[in-house]
């Protein structure tokens, strides 16, 4: 690919009235109507510039303020509770706020087969999603219904993917906390995280 010549916006800003404009648009437009636009133009670009830097200020921010929300609902909240003896309370503004185990996990590709393999070897297969798919041509419907297999051995790019949908997941692997029935293991090999939250409702 060619590369673009580009010019910072000051130089924009400061276009010689003398620069040649395309003789197509010069019959139409006046020399002064150009420059006019080309300032307009230059002016936009600058509160653009502008709009960006408020619109990354105000991101990191938001992820400022998330953090705060965070600590004050998974510890600080949870944690005061706790000292107090209690898991929920009741505010005078009629809301109750509750501390509920939460659970989060992320399963990474390099884990996935053998998280699979850890689910047959336990007998929790029967959730387990099998996905089979491969790009065809346009008419091409019956030779979609085909066997992975089969579609291998006529040379498609056909790819197989074992999953489970996420909330699945979650659920299971949630219930299987509140059993304690993972290892500090299974729990890496799934890469679960548990938390407490408060809820305020």
């Amino acid at each position: 690919m060619q590369n673009e010549e580009t010019i910072s916006l000051s130089e924009f800003l400061a276009v010689d009235e003398s620069e040649e404009i395309d003789k197509e648009f010069q019959e139409e437009i006046s020399e002064e109507q150009t420059q006019i636009k080309l300032k307009e133009v230059g002016e936009l670009c600058a509160k653009a510039e502008e709009q960006q830097d408020k619109v990354n200020t105000l991101a990191k921010e938001l992820k400022e303020e998330e953090a705060k929300l965070k600590e004050l609902l998974e510890i600080k909240i949870p944690e005061t509770l706790e000292a107090a003896g209690m898991k929920e309370l009741k505010l005078s503004s009629g809301k109750k706020i509750t501390i509920v185990d939460e659970l989060a996990f992320n399963i990474s590709e390099q884990k996935r087969k053998a998280c699979m393999q850890w689910l047959r070897d336990n007998n929790f297969d029967s959730i387990i999603k099998n996905v089979v798919s491969a790009q065809f041509a346009k008419e091409e419907d019956e030779k979609a219904i085909r066997m992975y297999q089969e579609l291998l051995s006529k040379g498609y790019n056909a790819i197989h993917k074992e999953d489970v949908h996420y909330q699945t997941m979650k659920a299971f692997l949630k219930e299987q906390c509140k059993k304690n029935t993972l290892s500090t293991n299974d729990k890496e090999l799934f890469g679960v995280y548990e938390y407490r939250i408060a809820k305020i409702k």
